[in-house]
């Protein structure tokens, strides 16, 4: 199963690349039920439908660079836009993100009817949130990990206190103990040593499975004693090695050494032993040094364990400070773009709607929510409609929402 360029099947694509619920229920109302991933180049996925059409397609979400837009993604558009034009290419292109990206560039080529965008997210109750996120760091003490999750951050719409949110925003401030390292580094050494038996019984198992059968990793290493047998001879976890998919395995084949293929990145192994398939939460930042990113929230330690307790329960004071520097970021934010943008694109008759937010330094809370929102609702709007030449403020030590 599963050979390069083959099908895999459509929930196994939607968990490889953490795909949002309600794309997910767009594509299975085009009746999308197999993936082929695409190959090297930046060439087009192909969904295969079960009325027996296959669509090449591009994924865009907040996470796709400029430069694979730019450099892939057109230049393919481009080379065969008559054929898509016409019908003679089945083609539409997958825009997963929570803001607008690309789309008056797609626009202008025409492109507008082959847009599948997610539109509205799902919203949560922020209370539901909170208990999930009590429920991750419950489990923290009993799973083993690559690296140690010292305290658990949050920050963006779920400390400003809405009765519903989009999803959870998360920042893990981690170390790695020397005995973590060594641990990893012998794992990597022996996926490559050639005359390691168990190492070589692995490689075997997976090609056969491969080539026979249609289970996942995960199945695999779950129904088959002697594999975990094989994986713990090597000092590898298996719910780690549980962690890899097919789909990663063809993406990086031919490009990364095997060692590296067979050991998922540590985000991945922490996102699905800890989250799994609970919902509301897209993104883990994680960062392995003591200090952290500015204007976010403790929401958990060893020392501090009640989630609901640290984010709800801080002092006034705090709050408000918090919300404080929340608004002031958008106001950077949004003085930048109003420097930027017109020289950048130097048109004379250029012109874009920007509420004026007058900074105090004197507002109530309720007042800094309302201007926190304006604001945000105004960068949504704005922030992506000319990727292509304006360049964003970037500060390593905020984290933008």
């Amino acid at each position: 199963m599963n050979k390069l360029g083959t099908p895999i099947p459509l929930d196994q694509w939607f968990e490889e690349f953490s795909i949002s619920e309600r794309m997910q229920q767009k594509l299975r109302q085009l009746k999308i039920v197999e993936v082929i991933p695409a190959g090297k180049g930046g060439l087009p996925i192909t969904m295969i439908s079960s009325v027996g059409v296959n669509y090449k397609v591009f994924l865009i979400q907040d996470s796709t660079s400029e430069f694979m837009v730019e450099g892939s993604y057109f230049r393919w558009i481009k080379e065969h836009i008559n054929e898509i034009k016409t019908d003679h290419l089945p083609f539409f292109i997958i825009q997963d993100t929570r803001t607008i990206r690309f789309e008056t560039r797609l626009y202008r080529m025409g492109l507008r009817g082959f847009i599948v965008s997610r539109a509205s997210e799902r919203l949560y109750k922020r209370e539901d949130l909170i208990k999930k996120l009590q429920k991750i760091a419950d489990k923290i003490s009993d799973v083993e990990l690559p690296t140690t999750i010292d305290e658990i951050h949050v920050f963006g719409s779920i400390l400003r206190e809405k009765e519903r949110v989009p999803d959870i925003d998360v920042y893990l401030k981690c170390s790695k103990s020397e005995q973590q390292r060594k641990k990893i580094e012998n794992i990597r050494n022996t996926l490559q040593d050639e005359n390691n038996p168990h190492r070589n019984y692995i490689l075997e198992a997976l090609w056969e499975e491969n080539r026979e059968t249609r289970r996942s990793i995960k199945n695999l290493v779950k129904e088959s004693e002697k594999f975990r047998i094989a994986l713990n001879k090597i000092g590898y976890p298996a719910e780690w090695f549980q962690c890899i998919t097919w789909s990663h395995i063809y993406r990086w084949l031919s490009m990364i050494p095997l060692e590296t293929i067979l050991f998922p990145e540590e985000k991945t192994i922490i996102r699905k032993l800890l989250v799994g398939n609970l919902k509301g939460f897209k993104d883990f930042y994680i960062l392995m040094r003591p200090t952290v990113a500015k204007n976010t929230v403790l929401a958990w330690s060893l020392d501090r364990p009640n989630v609901k307790k640290n984010i709800d329960e801080r002092p006034e004071g705090q709050k408000l400070k918090f919300l404080e520097k929340e608004l002031d970021n958008l106001i950077v934010q949004m003085n930048h773009f109003h420097k930027t943008i017109k020289p950048t694109l130097d048109l004379e008759n250029f012109s874009y709607e920007t509420p004026i937010i007058e900074r105090t330094g004197k507002e109530s809370k309720e007042e800094l929510l309302t201007k926190i929102e304006v604001l945000r609702n105004q960068l949504k709007k704005i922030k992506y409609r000319w990727p292509n030449r304006w360049k964003p403020l970037h500060d390593k030590n905020n984290l933008e929402n």
